[in-house]
């Protein structure tokens, strides 16, 4: 193996982490990035420490927090964000409304951009911040984009609570809404 330094180890472990399609576990990513194991576990030590990745319930390696906020600050860098302003600015003007976009992460979606509405009166979702997943139209867009058997496996594991009156708690009328 060619020796490759620590920091290209490490951003190839969230890389990886960020990247793969199923939370992996240590064993894997030792297979996949061909990093000792050892190596891996020390690694994976230090990036759970410093809060860029995090062991869950079943023992396997995905994003936190730090990950997450790396995420959304490239995806609002000046480059690419104001083609999405302009966007969404163009559909605030023809609707009369607020406009923001979300991505899911976890059980929620964080919203990552927003275009306030001229009107005094208005919710104010700051970006980064988070909402449940069922309860937002932008959550309920992603989970009518699921196939039906993820989304009623994943609305059976949801506790649906109210956040407002009109909050959705039944998961059949849910369901039947996607």
């Amino acid at each position: 193996m060619a020796r490759v330094s620590s920091i290209t180890r490490v951003l190839k472990i969230i890389e990886a982490v960020s990247a793969a399609q199923r939370p992996l576990s240590p064993l894997d990513l030792s297979e996949i990035l061909d990093i000792p194991k050892p190596t891996m576990h020390r690694l994976i030590q230090q990036l759970q420490e410093e809060g860029f990745v995090r062991v869950d319930i079943n023992g396997t390696i995905v994003p936190a927090s730090r990950t997450r906020h790396m995420a959304i600050h490239l995806w609002q860098s000046q480059q690419v964000a104001i083609q999405r302003f302009a966007i969404l600015q163009r559909l605030v003007d023809k609707i009369g409304e607020t406009c923001g976009m979300a991505v899911p992460y976890y059980v929620n979606m964080v919203y990552t951009d927003r275009v306030p509405c001229p009107s005094a009166l208005q919710v104010y979702m700051p970006t980064d911040s988070q909402a449940p997943i069922w309860c937002t139209a932008a959550g309920k867009i992603y989970l009518s984009t699921l196939t039906k058997d993820d989304r009623v496996t994943l609305l059976k594991n949801l506790s649906l609570t109210a956040i407002t009156p009109a909050t959705i708690t039944d998961r059949d009328v849910l369901n039947q809404s996607l």
